[in-house]
């Protein structure tokens, strides 16, 4: 122990003596670090976590897999069939769950996530309540109108008052008492969104008629749209309960599902297989899944920075024992053994690792939670998962920080403590000298490959999203605000959609400020759009690819979006109307190639526009809705003439405005709330909008440009202490070749010329790592652009200018030297 705490003194003197490139090195290991904490903290938290019930390895989620078609959930008389008929778990329950509804509590109103569920619910998972009690059987039932709230309601609706006991809330406007209060964060059998409001499944069919849909769904055996999960009896796992439920379950759809409903055989339902499958990890994966896929991206790419940081410590360590040579010789003459040796090089690396990871955890600590906070940006629901750093993860990403930097420790002694004692001892100071030249051309090669290959990568990120945000056909953003409508409770029961939307643009449109607003079903720039196919009525054509759009009048001015010819569209265009339609004039091309497109008939492959829609106007192709691709064929369809489900839970007020922001957007909330139909959920600039849509790419083009610039200085910084040091051994050759006639360019030219050869190597290694780098960001982002000869010329340029400054300085510090003087130099 002694021994090493001696070892640990002797090794920060020697780091004082380099004091900035060991603090590149640590700086490099310390955001590698940090993108790797980050990484696999969000991966910890979405994937490898369990849901936080009592143990849940013995949560089992069921589902039916039809003959044809997706896999499906169960009817509520399914589910009473199934609970009487299986002994394969202790307790089974049901739910409906991620209900996103309107939630009072006195004045206030918001979205919150509401689950419907059955009698064992809370007891399938083992749950207990932080304050009053759990909906659990009393008699036959709990009463209907029963609610458990969650922890962020109780947080920022009472104040968590624990006084919450019995007083009323309201959900889609129907009362409802409150019972109890769940535990934290509570997400019942998902993970990512933490349950806000638990009401009886006996109450999911006034809350669906407060919403204007069906009320049946307790009885009607075609309603699949129960989720069912269990918890295992003991002594057994999820195949062999599995296999339990198959041997009896096609005897059991014979008794709910009836032959046929609606019109339509039920045969593909009633020849339904039984699946199973833990639900320890929840039952969302695929949401889950979602949110980690972009962090993979920060995984590789903090690797490739671990790994160019560890060629730094390498290239460091070198420099080191390079210098102390004649040291280390005296030392092994003497007896000291290489093992005595390699320990002191091990606790040098090690404390550059661990001054990389402490510094790297504390970046971590906002590092995840800022990553995730970009990726998933604002949904109606905030996240409910804790990314912070664990021991786990922490201790994973450290060992492997460490393990990498002591490795390049050895590696970069080796080529000296291979030498005999009395080969350094003597005349080996210009041989170490050109070895330690092989050592360090190899460690820099392997660097210029990883950093051409990053800027590559990140050039050609920046260029994608370039071009995605400007252009001639992109959507002008500057000055462009979009706000969410949320509707009241039983706002849409007997609404004149026509007058009500009519008036609402026309209040939005009248508020000062306010240039030009339309209605959209979708965000523009959000990057999700509706695909369908669309084909002249005549002559008969196959079906052309195409977007739809539910605008409104005065939409397509606010965009800015020009009709070259015919007309917008009229808040006459109405449902009783002649259907109408704006294309793009790409389409229009596409369509009809050999005249007019006015007038014309074209027909949707959409159920929600059955009939054939005349075309009354063509307007400029431009990216709209999806910035990421280019312009896209574009029907648009009036407002007033879309089906009113889709009017309803998907309005969004698009409007262009001049002045003070907040002036308009308080008096824009002002103006919907007037109306008492609706009021603004959210109102975002487009440009925030279209970040958000593009939150995987930006973050990758942050990391990159930055892991890019960080390892283009730890190569500079070790081609300049690898040449000063060089350098400085060949300063009697470079005297001898002075006062033989050699110029100083020649020398400097000479020096820069093996620089060359190193950067022209690393650009040959390079190539399959940009082609690498390339294959794993087009997994992750969509629509990248290919690498162009500009990106890598660009790449090269800056590697070469950087390199060559780094090899420059040193040897014009050398050829100042008078031949005189190099010539009696030591070296």
């Amino acid at each position: 122990m002694r021994d090493i705490l001696v070892d640990i003194r002797h090794a920060s003197r020697v780091l004082r003596f380099a004091p900035v490139t060991a603090g590149v090195a640590v700086l490099s290991l310390a955001m590698a670090v940090a993108g790797a904490v980050s990484a696999f903290a969000v991966i910890d938290a979405f994937l490898l976590r369990t849901v936080s019930v009592d143990q849940p390895h013995r949560l089992v989620s069921v589902w039916m897999a039809p003959r044809e078609g997706a896999p499906s959930d169960l009817s509520v008389p399914m589910f009473r069939a199934f609970v009487a008929r299986q002994r394969v778990f202790s307790h089974a329950m049901g739910w409906v769950g991620d209900l996103v509804l309107n939630v009072e509590t006195g004045p206030q109103i918001g979205l919150a996530n509401v689950w419907a569920v059955t009698d064992d619910f809370f007891v399938t998972l083992g749950e207990s309540a932080a304050v009053g009690r759990l909906l659990e059987r009393s008699g036959d039932a709990f009463p209907a109108d029963s609610v458990v709230i969650g922890d962020r309601l109780w947080r920022e609706r009472f104040g968590k008052d624990p006084a919450v006991i019995g007083r009323t809330i309201r959900i889609e406007g129907r009362p409802f008492t409150v019972v109890g209060v769940s535990r934290p964060a509570f997400t019942g059998p998902s993970l990512g969104v933490a349950i806000d409001a638990t009401v009886p499944l006996a109450a999911l069919p006034q809350l669906r008629e407060a919403l204007g849909q069906r009320a049946d769904v307790l009885t009607d055996p075609t309603f699949l749209g129960l989720a069912v999960g269990g918890r295992l009896a003991d002594g057994l796992d999820v195949t062999s309960a599995c296999a339990q439920l198959d041997s009896w379950w096609q005897g059991m759809l014979e008794d709910t599902v009836p032959a046929a409903s609606g019109g339509r055989s039920n045969d593909v339902f009633r020849d339904s297989r039984v699946r199973c499958s833990s639900a320890a990890y929840g039952v969302n994966a695929d949401v889950r899944a979602a949110v980690v896929r972009p962090f993979y991206l920060v995984l590789g790419l903090a690797t490739v920075v671990a790994a160019i940081g560890a060629l730094h410590v390498a290239l460091l360590l070198q420099q080191l024992m390079v210098r102390r040579t004649h040291d280390l010789a005296v030392r092994l003459a003497m007896g000291a053994s290489r093992w005595r040796l390699l320990r002191h090089v091990l606790v040098l690396g090690g404390l550059v690792a661990v001054a990389g990871v402490a510094a790297g955890s504390i970046l971590a600590q906002w590092g995840s939670p800022w990553m995730v906070a970009v990726v998933a940006g604002r949904g109606f629901l905030p996240l409910a998962v804790d990314v912070g750093v664990t021991v786990p993860v922490l201790a994973v990403s450290a060992t492997l920080a460490v393990l990498l930097t002591l490795l390049s420790s050895v590696a970069s002694c080796a080529f000296v403590l291979r030498q005999a004692p009395t080969l350094l001892a003597t005349a080996a100071r210009p041989q170490t000298a050109a070895q330690f030249g092989i050592a360090a051309s190899a460690l820099l090669v392997a660097q210029i490959a990883a950093v051409l290959a990053l800027l590559v990568v990140t050039s050609t990120l920046n260029q994608s999203l370039d071009a995605w945000t400007a252009g001639t056909d992109g959507l002008r953003q500057r000055g462009l605000l979009m706000s969410r409508l949320v509707p009241r409770p039983a706002a849409y029961a007997a609404l004149d959609d026509d007058a009500y939307y009519r008036a609402l643009v026309d209040r939005v449109a009248s508020v000062p400020g306010v240039v030009a607003a339309g209605l959209s079903i979708y965000e523009a720039g959000a990057a999700w759009q509706y695909e369908t196919r669309v084909a002249p009525t005549t002559p008969k054509a196959a079906g052309h690819p195409t977007v739809l759009a539910w605008v409104s009048p005065g939409f397509l001015d606010t965009v800015e979006l020009t009709v070259r010819q015919g007309r917008d569209f009229l808040w006459s265009d109405t449902r009783g109307q002649d259907r109408v339609a704006i294309i793009s004039a790409g389409l229009a091309q596409a369509l009809f190639p050999d005249g007019d497109a006015l007038g014309r008939h074209i027909q949707l492959s959409d159920a929600a526009v059955p009939s054939a829609l005349r075309i009354v106007g063509v307007a400029r192709d431009a990216r709209v809705f999806d910035l990421r691709r280019p312009a896209q064929p574009t029907v648009y369809v009036p407002w007033s003439q879309a089906p009113t489900d889709y009017l309803h839970w998907a309005s969004h007020v698009v409007l262009r405005h001049t002045g003070d922001q907040r002036h308009v957007v308080a008096a824009v909330r002002d103006a919907v709330a007037g109306l008492g139909k609706e009021y603004v959920f959210s109102t975002r600039p487009a440009t925030e909008v279209a970040a958000q849509a593009m939150a995987i790419e930006r973050l990758a083009r942050t990391l990159a440009s930055f892991y890019s610039a960080l390892t283009l200085l730890l190569t500079a910084m070790g081609l300049f202490g690898a040449l000063a040091l060089v350098t400085t051994r060949r300063t009697r050759e470079i005297g001898i070749r002075m006062a033989l006639g050699a110029g100083r360019a020649q020398i400097v030219g000479l020096v820069l010329w093996q620089t060359l050869r190193v950067v022209l190597a690393g650009l040959l290694v390079s190539v399959p790592l940009a082609i690498a780098f390339d294959r794993g960001l087009r997994s992750q982002v969509v629509g990248l652009g290919a690498p162009t000869p500009d990106h890598v010329l660009l790449a090269v340029t800056a590697v070469v200018a950087v390199c060559g400054l780094g090899a420059y300085l040193p040897v014009r510090r050398a050829v100042a030297t008078a031949p005189a003087t190099a010539i009696r130099s030591p070296e």
